[in-house]
């Protein structure tokens, strides 16, 4: 992700067409830093929320693999509910929420996937 964004800046510095774009007639190393920030936030977006995807796919597997291990679901479900009881978990996050900023799958979704894994 680092080699990805200093590669988009490298792009952005002092590129004419650029500042051509915003109408400046002088190129400048702090403006080209703006511009990068402009198109930083929403290229960080895509990144992370791929980035995430695949966080709450492993941690499913993580599950399944515990669940595969100790074969007791109801262990891993318990310690999950405590965990989320502990840290004020929210059980029910809209998809959206869940989809743009949640590493992990929520803890009711983890829950359904480890009894339905453990029948």
């Amino acid at each position: 992700t680092t080699g990805l964004i200093f590669y988009i800046l490298g792009l952005l510095l002092n590129n004419p067409e650029l500042f051509s774009a915003f109408k400046m007639e002088h190129i400048s190393v702090y403006a080209s830093l703006v511009f990068a920030g402009f198109i930083y936030a929403p290229l960080l977006r895509i990144i992370s929320i791929v980035s995430q995807i695949l966080s709450r796919r492993y941690e499913f597997e993580a599950d399944a693999f515990a669940l595969e291990t100790y074969s007791q679901p109801e262990i891993l479900i318990s310690a999950l509910k405590k965990l989320s009881r502990d840290n004020m978990s929210h059980l029910t996050p809209h998809p959206m929420k869940v989809f743009l900023d949640y590493s992990h799958p929520p803890v009711l979704a983890r829950i359904a996937a480890l009894r339905k894994a453990g029948r």
